[in-house]
This record gives C-alpha cells, sequence and structure tokens, in this order.
C-alpha cells in the first residue's frame, strides 16, 4: 500500500510540472515567405533510367 500511496504522489508530482508547458497559443515556428525567408533555390531531382529511385535507394536522400 505504500508503494501505490508513493506512485500516486509521483504521477501527480510529474503532472503538475508538466503541465505549465502546455500552452496552444505558443508557436515554435512562423510560415515564411519565399521573400522573407531568402531562399533563391529550388531543389530539383531529375530522375533517368539509370539514376531513379528503384535502382538507387537514396535517390531522395536530402530531397527536402
Amino acid at each position: 500500500m505504500r508503494i501505490l500511496r508513493f506512485s500516486v504522489i509521483y504521477v501527480c508530482l510529474a503532472v503538475t510540472a508538466i503541465l505549465p508547458g502546455c500552452d496552444s497559443d505558443k508557436k515554435l515556428f512562423k510560415k515564411l515567405d519565399v521573400v522573407g525567408a531568402g531562399i533563391t533555390f529550388e531543389n530539383t531531382i531529375n530522375s533517368t533510367d539509370d539514376f531513379n529511385i528503384i535502382d538507387y535507394l537514396y535517390f531522395y536522400n536530402g530531397g527536402g
């Protein structure tokens, strides 16, 4: 019974430590337009008969 009581106390402490950080209005990222972000390139991947996802499994690595 003593172990159960300590388990409940630990769970309550964990919940009260986590809940203040759950703010749904706070955003980590915001969407930028191309001009605002300063992106001046386009990552295009050209597939050929010899160079494609079927023959080369790492075709899209770094593609995004």
